[in-house]
């Protein structure tokens, strides 16, 4: 089976352009930023997955590549059209609402980056990131001060707090920065120093995985993810510093949020590019590779605390034909629980043809820092999102395939 890139790159990219970090997406673009990432999927990833067409069962080329995620996501076939039919009429609906002076808007696609609306942007969002940079930097913590040069985009800041850390979260943040970045600062950060600072970090055993020069070797630190504790989660955490520091103002957190948010899309799926890695896109023939694989699934989705990851482990424990009862959720649930995430996530009303009207913008951003400080279930279920039981996920799957990443 080979990758088919029409209606399933069309519905991922919609998806990734309604959500928080599409502003951040084309700041990348013109060349300011260094992470470049958001909710998962770029447009360069969308662009780079388009281009690869593995067969069934084969590895890529290089799977801890931003694309990875992207590529699991198109193996089978057109999916997410109805998503996206739905998408394209509330963007009919809510065409050319733009928030001007009220609330700062998002960047559009549609409109040139001299257009005097983006300039208001661009020059809200440096003003409100050298702010409150500036507190941040002079807090006492060290969440504080890397959550400072983040938002400044300062690595060389960024790699020396790092150098100076024993807290294995700062150096997970510091370390997520540099993985994207080619810059004499970020050489010494590694994923082996990472470890040594929390040994039972699966993340990092993961990222080994991914980065492990044979696939042997990546197959021990697969199975040495098995007796980790747990996982260490990044995401949303500078956010929370954010709005821990008191800054609550919607205006104020619009570029904060595409900022940290975009930075956190780095960190999806290292479980996925690992485990891909060494397993293929599908189930392996040979029985005792295909026990192995279907074991790192089920260590990946007990570790996982996220909807997403757990849904891209859910992703990776079908593929590998990861018997169901082996498990307290299917892994039908814990795809369409990403799904639906997804979807909530996106909220009342999408992107139109000239930008992101007010209220939806206002609501990702409120979603997103709600799920900062609260954790994404919680914040899913808070807002009506339902878990779904194992029928009408698996009769979802059949009939839609996996969803977009969220970003989460």
């Amino acid at each position: 089976m080979r990758f088919r890139t029409g209606a399933a790159l069309a519905g991922v990219t919609v998806l990734a352009l309604v959500g928080a970090g599409a502003w951040w997406m084309v700041h990348l673009a013109s060349g300011d930023g260094l992470v470049p990432a958001t909710d998962g999927v770029s447009l360069h990833t969308v662009a780079l997955a388009a281009e690869v067409t593995p067969e069934e069962g084969q590895a890529p080329d290089d799977a801890a590549s931003p694309n990875n995620a992207v590529q699991w996501l198109l193996l089978d076939g057109a999916r997410n059209t109805a998503d996206a039919a739905v998408a394209a009429a509330s963007a009919a609906a809510a065409r050319d609402r733009y928030c001007g002076a009220d609330f700062p808007h998002a960047f559009s696609a549609g409109v040139g980056m001299d257009d005097p609306r983006n300039a208001q942007l661009a020059a809200h969002e440096k003003a409100v990131l050298a702010e409150q940079s500036r507190k941040l930097a002079l807090a006492g913590d060290e969440l504080a001060r890397m959550t400072a040069a983040v938002l400044q985009f300062d690595v060389g800041r960024i790699a020396d707090i790092a150098e100076q850390t024993t807290d294995p979260l700062i150096y997970g943040l510091a370390l997520r920065t540099c993985s994207k970045v080619d810059v004499p600062a970020c050489q010494s950060l590694t994923p082996s120093r990472w470890l040594q600072l929390d040994p039972g970090n699966a993340t990092a055993m993961w990222l080994l995985a991914s980065k492990a020069p044979t696939i042997a070797e990546a197959r021990q630190w697969l199975a040495r993810a098995h007796d980790a504790s747990y996982v260490i989660v990044m995401k949303g955490r500078m956010l929370k510093r954010v709005v821990d520091s008191g800054v609550t103002d919607p205006k104020l957190l619009l570029p904060i949020a595409n900022r940290t948010m975009g930075a956190d899309a780095s960190e999806t799926a290292h479980f996925l590019s690992a485990a891909s890695r060494v397993c293929g896109y599908s189930a392996p023939a040979d029985p005792v590779l295909r026990s192995a694989c279907q074991g790192y699934a089920k260590d990946a989705i007990r570790l996982e605390t996220s909807i997403e990851e757990r849904g891209f482990a859910g992703l990776f424990a079908d593929h590998m034909k990861l018997p169901a009862d082996d498990l307290p959720v299917t892994p039908a649930q814990l795809v369409e629980t990403m799904r639906r995430y997804t979807v909530l996530r996106a909220g009342p009303a999408a992107r139109s043809d000239d930008g992101m009207n007010c209220a939806r913008t206002q609501y990702s951003v409120a979603f997103d820092v709600e799920a900062a400080t609260t954790g994404d279930i919680a914040t899913f279920q808070r807002r009506g999102g339902e878990l779904p039981t194992p029928e009408a996920a698996e009769a979802t799957m059949k009939r839609k395939g996996p969803p977009a990443p969220t970003g989460s």
